[in-house]
This record gives structure tokens, sequence and C-alpha cells, in this order.
């Protein structure tokens, strides 16, 4: 199998959202008999001729980055081969640079910023610049490997495994009525009332009957199973742009133990807790390795680290446009953050950052309701970060024509006065440039302008101050209020030195100007 560019000449394999042809290496005069079928989805071949030579050929979609799955079944005899594309807009090193970002750098500034402005009171977070890999690889392996202070889960596991903590419980079973041995009183009713259960001489047919077994599925190896399911979890985030050196130790932790709960096959019964665990019982407290245990999980979440989460960091590759986005709003939302606190606003309300023990999780929950609310003391004005705002043709804030949406609506309130608005839709670019100029989508500029001038306060008024679209290319400005801010993985720092220059101009006016009216007045 080979990859034809549009051309007819051999590349190497498919671009992003390039359309090629496969050339399939099998005989023309058989490929009646030749199914294709790449991720599960069948393909139609055809024979055609290529530099005046016959052979089977399929096209090939254009497609967006991800591993492809090509399965050839030629007369019964099956091939396979996986194809990979790459991130042509972002590159291997702004892919790793996003990853990067989103697992330690960004979730950590944000979870500050709300932090430093009077959110998550009582969490002891460090500053984004101490939280390394290096930091979560030594956690990760004092809790796997153990310390001084005792053996980690690796050893742990297999000695539970020997003789783990199990509980007796009572369940019931609907059985014939010749084979019921313990039918409870509660029972009785039930098996003389169930629809159909009685035969023509008023007997019941089947009967309820009692069984005392014993079962693993209890608190203690629920806590245990959700330690290494979490550690190993961690271990596959980290895995995600490290370095050679890191993913051979990543690899090693994570071998040794899924090694560990592979031989814990009493963990095949037991579930994952529904909610986190938070009581001790006799067993935590007496049980040597249990204890030990409990002493490895109370470490590990001693301290607070922030990372995002969404299951598409999971699987990166396939999932780059939606990564892309993801990053861009958290991007603004840290920007907002950070730029309203240094404005004198106090965190008032937020849902970007949800706390469990020993970790605290960025997200951007859907829905159209608020991440992130902050209010000036001195002005009462307000700052309000909403993702995926709906703007209908009716309300106080609506569209003059059609329904708006865009991707993050920052909205400055304030007392007396119609809101501003300044609002940013992260694109990751899927149509090609042509000539590879990397300028933005027309669409999304086009976007910019429906939002500016459809969005209407009270009165029809115009509230929209400036909108943004955000894409993997280099920033152009269509006058004071429409953009296309360029936003790479690796260089960040252009981008939010100009979104923070944008709502510095609307949030100037509320605490800067108003407060310094204000005191001119006094």
């Amino acid at each position: 199998m080979r990859f034809l560019g549009s051309d007819s000449l051999e590349i190497a394999g498919p671009r992003e959202w390039e359309p090629a042809t496969i050339e399939l290496g099998v005989d023309a005069e058989a490929w009646e008999s030749v199914q294709l079928s790449v991720n599960r989805r069948d393909i139609a071949v055809r024979a055609a001729r290529i530099a005046g030579e016959a052979a089977v050929l399929a096209d090939w979609d254009a497609s967006g980055p991800g591993s492809y799955r090509i399965v050839l079944d030629k007369a019964g005899e099956l091939q396979e081969a996986t194809v990979t594309i790459a991130s042509a807009k972002l590159g291997e090193a702004g892919l790793s640079a996003l990853l990067e970002d989103l697992t330690l750098r960004l979730p950590t500034s944000i979870a500050v910023g709300i932090q430093r402005g009077g959110g998550l009171v009582g969490i002891n977070l460090q500053p984004p610049g101490e939280t390394t890999r290096a930091q979560d690889l030594l956690r990760l392996r004092r809790a796997i490997d153990g310390s001084a202070s005792g053996p980690g889960l690796a050893r742990i596991l297999p000695a539970i495994a020997t003789h783990p903590h199990r509980n007796l419980v009572t369940t019931a079973h609907w059985v014939p009525r010749e084979r019921a041995r313990r039918v409870p009183v509660a029972g009785i009713a039930r098996t003389l009332t169930r629809p159909g259960n009685l035969d023509r001489e008023g007997l019941p047919e089947r009967a309820i009957d009692e069984r005392v077994e014993h079962t693993f599925d209890v608190h203690e190896n629920r806590l245990l199973k959700l330690f290494a399911t979490e550690l190993l979890a961690r271990i596959r985030r980290l895995c995600l742009g490290a370095g050679p050196r890191e993913v051979g130790e990543l690899e090693r932790l994570e071998a040794e133990l899924t090694a560990a709960v592979d031989r814990a096959l009493f963990l095949r019964e037991v579930e994952l807790p529904t909610q986190r665990p938070n009581r001790q019982t006799m067993v935590l407290t007496r049980e040597p390795r249990y204890r030990t245990m409990l002493d490895r999980y109370l470490e590990y979440h001693r301290s607070v680290w922030a990372t995002v989460s969404d299951p598409a960091l999971d699987a990166p590759l396939a999932n780059v446009p939606f990564l892309y986005e993801l990053w861009g709003t958290l991007l603004v939302v840290d920007a907002v953050v950070a730029e309203a606190t240094e404005a004198g606003y106090r965190v008032v309300h937020q849902r970007v950052a949800r706390r469990e023990p020993g970790e605290l999780f960025v997200e951007v929950a859907p829905g159209g309701r608020p991440l992130v609310q902050l209010r000036h003391a001195a002005t009462g004005d307000e700052v309000i970060v909403t993702p995926q705002r709906n703007f209908s043709t009716s309300g106080e804030y609506h569209s003059v024509s059609l329904t708006q949406r865009p991707d993050v609506t920052v909205e400055v309130r304030r007392d007396g006065r119609a809101s501003e608005f300044v609002l940013f839709d992260p694109k990751y670019k899927l149509i090609a440039d042509d000539q590879g100029s990397g300028t933005p989508v027309k669409a999304d500029v086009d976007k910019m302008h429906a939002y500016r001038d459809a969005i209407r306060g009270p009165d029809n008024a115009h509230v929209v101050r400036f909108a943004a679209t955000i894409y993997p290319g280099q920033s152009i400005l269509y006058g004071q209020d429409i953009a296309a801010l360029g936003a790479l993985p690796e260089r960040p720092g252009g981008f939010v030195d100009e979104a923070r220059s944008a709502l510095r101009r609307v949030l100037g006016v509320t605490a800067v100007t108003v407060a310094t009216e204000a005191a001119n007045e006094a």
C-alpha cells in the first residue's frame, strides 16, 4: 500500500485535511474480491491505471489529525496497517507545548489567579513555575515504589492479594420453590403477590431465597482500587509531551503497578466508589497492609495539584482541534482573571476549578453558565466569563438577526449602565491555506463581524466592544474592535498580551475611571 498525492506522485502519507489516493498492492484483475475499511468504515475500491499500469485504488478523504486503522480483506486474507496524521497547524513541538500547557502550567495558573482573587480559600497551591514534571514524577515514585516511611503500592497490592479483606453479605435470589432454603419473612408477601407466580393450586412457582456470601466489594478495597486507578491515569497523563528519559521512568512505574493490579485478582470483583471515600474503618486503622496503603494514599493527596479534567487528553492526537479550542478558552479565562484581579476585582463565584482531595480539576463545563464572576469592591462592577452564552432574538441582551453563541463571552456589568462585551472564538483551522499563508479563515472573521453588529443591548444599542477569533497563525487587526488573534502553544505570550490589552480597554472604564471620578467628586 502506498499513498499518492493530487499529482499522482507518491507521498509519505496522508496530510492533515488533504485528500489523497491509496494504491493497494494487489492484482488489478482481482479488485472485485478486495474490501477495504478505515476505522471500520468501508471504503470503495476501483481498478484504474496509474502511469500506464493497472492498479487497485481507493480514495482517502480529507481527514484531521489522529490514528487510522486500515484493514484490507482480499478473499478472506486480512492485512492491517495504522496510519498517523500529525497536526500540520501546530507541528510536533506545538502539540507538545499544547499538552504541556493543558496538563501543567495553565490549570495551575488559573487556580492561583482565582486564589489571589479571593477564591479557593484554604488550599495550598504552588505557583505555576514550581509545578514541574519532576515534582509530579517524585510524587508518583513515592506512591508506587515507596520510601523510607514504607513500601509503595507495587508491593502493598501483592501482599493484600494473599488475603484480602472481605465481608459477609446477604443476597436474595428468585429460585424454584423446591430449591428455596431460607425464605425471609419480608419476601413471603412478594412471593405470593408476584404477577404470574402462582400455579393452578395457588402455590408459588418461584420463591425468594436468601443466601449469605463473601464479597471483596467493600469500602477498603474500593479505596485501594481507586488509588491504583488514579495513579495509572496520572502516569498516562504525564507521558503526554514528556521527554524520552521521563517517559522511560513513567513506563517503568506503569508496568510495575499494572503487574501488581493484574495479580490482585480480587479487584475484579470490586467496583470503583461513586464518591470520594472519606471515612476511616477499623480495617484501615489496624490491619497493617491496609494501614500502609492508607498512608500512601494520604501522602499522595496531601499536596493539591491542579490539572485539566477532560477525557480528550487521553487521546490527544485524535482530538487536536478540540484540545486547541479548549486551550484557547482556558487562555482567555486565565487572562481575564489576571487582568481583573490586578484592576481590583475579587472572585465572588467560580465553577472552573473543582476541588477533590489531592487534586484541583480545572474544566470548562458546557451549558452557557458562568465560569467565573468577579466584583470590584469600590464600584460594584462585575466581570463574568461564560462559555457558549446564547444570545437569542429576545431578552435584554439579544441578537437582532439570528441566534448568536460565542465560544467565550466576557461581560462587564455595571449599575445604571449597559453591559459591555468582549467576545472570543478559539478555532483550530481545519481548512488548508492557499499557498500556506497562515491567514485566518474568512468565515471565522465574518462571524466576529456578525457578533459585533447583531448582539445588542437595551434600546438596540451596540454593546460588543471587541470580538476576536483565536487561531494558530499571526495576529491581524481589522480596526479597533475586530481581530484574528494568533495563538501558538509554544509562544502563548503574544496572544495573552493582546487579549489583556483588549480587556483593559473595557475594564479601565469601570475600575479606574469610575473610581477616579468618584474621588474627584468627593
